[in-house]
Protein backbone atom coordinates (compact mmCIF):
# COMPACT_ATOMS: atom_id res chain seq x y z
CA UNK A 1 0.00 0.00 0.00
CA UNK A 2 1.03 3.33 -0.76
CA UNK A 3 0.56 4.56 2.53
CA UNK A 4 -0.52 3.21 6.07
CA UNK A 5 -4.38 2.08 6.33
CA UNK A 6 -6.91 3.86 8.69
CA UNK A 7 -7.60 1.86 11.59
CA UNK A 8 -11.51 1.92 11.39
CA UNK A 9 -11.27 0.34 7.63
CA UNK A 10 -9.29 -2.39 8.98
CA UNK A 11 -11.27 -2.75 12.19
CA UNK A 12 -13.86 -5.96 12.73
CA UNK A 13 -15.38 -8.19 10.25
CA UNK A 14 -14.63 -7.51 6.32
CA UNK A 15 -16.63 -9.52 3.44
CA UNK A 16 -13.75 -9.45 0.94
CA UNK A 17 -14.85 -9.56 -3.04
CA UNK A 18 -11.69 -11.45 -4.55
CA UNK A 19 -13.16 -11.74 -8.06
CA UNK A 20 -16.43 -10.95 -10.33
CA UNK A 21 -16.89 -11.37 -13.98
CA UNK A 22 -19.50 -12.14 -16.26
CA UNK A 23 -18.49 -13.38 -20.14
CA UNK A 24 -19.49 -10.90 -23.17
CA UNK A 25 -22.73 -12.07 -23.92
CA UNK A 26 -23.87 -11.08 -20.47
CA UNK A 27 -22.26 -7.65 -20.22
CA UNK A 28 -24.58 -5.04 -20.36
CA UNK A 29 -27.22 -6.79 -18.49
CA UNK A 30 -27.17 -5.99 -14.90
CA UNK A 31 -26.12 -9.71 -14.30
CA UNK A 32 -22.71 -8.36 -12.32
CA UNK A 33 -24.65 -6.25 -10.24
CA UNK A 34 -27.04 -8.96 -9.05
CA UNK A 35 -24.58 -11.20 -8.58
CA UNK A 36 -22.44 -9.10 -6.69
CA UNK A 37 -26.00 -7.46 -4.72
CA UNK A 38 -27.03 -11.34 -4.15
CA UNK A 39 -23.01 -12.01 -2.58
CA UNK A 40 -22.75 -8.40 -0.73
CA UNK A 41 -26.90 -8.30 0.60
CA UNK A 42 -27.70 -9.28 4.15
CA UNK A 43 -24.01 -10.09 5.22
CA UNK A 44 -23.58 -9.50 8.77
CA UNK A 45 -19.96 -7.46 8.13
CA UNK A 46 -20.29 -3.76 8.14
CA UNK A 47 -17.94 -3.52 5.16
CA UNK A 48 -17.05 -4.90 1.56
CA UNK A 49 -14.23 -4.40 -0.02
CA UNK A 50 -12.42 -5.63 -3.42
CA UNK A 51 -9.21 -4.69 -5.30
CA UNK A 52 -9.67 -3.04 -8.89
CA UNK A 53 -7.46 -2.58 -11.76
CA UNK A 54 -7.83 1.54 -12.07
CA UNK A 55 -6.79 1.00 -15.97
CA UNK A 56 -8.86 -1.79 -16.39
CA UNK A 57 -11.27 -1.58 -19.95
CA UNK A 58 -9.82 2.24 -20.17
CA UNK A 59 -11.44 3.03 -16.55
CA UNK A 60 -14.90 1.52 -16.82
CA UNK A 61 -14.36 -1.29 -14.37
CA UNK A 62 -13.07 1.34 -11.54
CA UNK A 63 -16.36 3.76 -12.71
CA UNK A 64 -18.46 0.80 -12.31
CA UNK A 65 -17.92 -0.16 -8.92
CA UNK A 66 -17.99 3.14 -7.88
CA UNK A 67 -21.31 3.92 -9.15
CA UNK A 68 -22.06 0.82 -7.25
CA UNK A 69 -21.17 3.03 -3.92
CA UNK A 70 -17.24 2.07 -3.79
CA UNK A 71 -14.92 4.91 -2.85
CA UNK A 72 -11.05 4.07 -3.48
CA UNK A 73 -8.60 3.73 0.05
CA UNK A 74 -5.10 3.20 -1.03
CA UNK A 75 -2.94 2.49 -3.93
CA UNK A 76 -1.16 -0.37 -4.58
CA UNK A 77 2.12 0.49 -6.25
CA UNK A 78 4.84 -1.77 -7.64
CA UNK A 79 7.74 -2.95 -5.62
CA UNK A 80 10.69 -0.78 -5.53
CA UNK A 81 13.16 -1.17 -8.39
CA UNK A 82 10.26 -2.52 -10.88
CA UNK A 83 8.90 -0.30 -13.65
CA UNK A 84 5.22 -2.38 -14.10
CA UNK A 85 2.29 -0.54 -13.80
CA UNK A 86 0.28 0.07 -11.16
CA UNK A 87 -1.27 -2.91 -9.30
CA UNK A 88 -4.72 -3.44 -8.30
CA UNK A 89 -5.95 -0.98 -5.94
CA UNK A 90 -8.28 -1.26 -2.68
CA UNK A 91 -11.86 -0.31 -2.88
CA UNK A 92 -14.37 -0.58 0.19
CA UNK A 93 -17.99 0.29 0.55
CA UNK A 94 -19.98 -0.35 3.61
CA UNK A 95 -22.84 -2.50 3.30
CA UNK A 96 -25.22 -0.17 5.02
CA UNK A 97 -24.12 2.36 2.12
CA UNK A 98 -27.53 2.61 -0.83
CA UNK A 99 -26.21 1.50 -4.08
CA UNK A 100 -25.23 4.05 -6.61
CA UNK A 101 -27.57 6.37 -8.82
CA UNK A 102 -29.93 4.52 -11.07
CA UNK A 103 -29.62 1.28 -8.72
CA UNK A 104 -32.49 -0.97 -9.35
CA UNK A 105 -31.64 -3.64 -7.02
CA UNK A 106 -31.96 -0.85 -3.60
CA UNK A 107 -29.51 -0.65 -0.41
CA UNK A 108 -26.93 -3.22 -0.59
CA UNK A 109 -28.17 -4.45 2.67
CA UNK A 110 -32.25 -3.90 3.17
CA UNK A 111 -33.13 -2.72 6.81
Amino acid sequence: MSKPMAPDLTAGPIFALNELGVRTPWRGTGAARRIHEGLAGNRPEERITLMVNPAASDGKVLALYESWGYAAVNEVQPKPGRTAARGNDPEVRGLNIQAGPGSSVGPACPS
